[in-house]
């Protein structure tokens, strides 16, 4: 899939378009997304899964052990959502 950026300071809102050959299950996924921005994607036993974020309570991320983009280690704290 190709994305491409294109400010334009005449526009008044965000607009997207999708161009495609073909309707596909790709294309109609990434619709789906497009049109409801409220949906986050979790993942539950190695599965994705859609998430609403209206009953996300907090987030939390498992240390992977891997490092930042300086190469060093670091350890965060998971934003609390309240």
């Amino acid at each position: 899939m190709d994305i491409r950026l294109e400010l334009d300071p005449a526009l008044s809102e965000p607009q997207v378009v999708v161009r495609a050959p073909a309707m596909t299950p790709e294309v109609e996924d990434l619709l789906a997304r497009l049109e409801d921005p409220e949906t986050l994607l979790g993942f539950r036993e190695g599965e994705a899964v859609p998430l609403q974020t209206g009953d996300i309570l907090r987030f939390y991320g498992e240390d992977k052990g891997g490092a930042g983009p300086d190469g060093a280690r670091h350890r965060h704290r998971a934003p609390t959502a309240l």
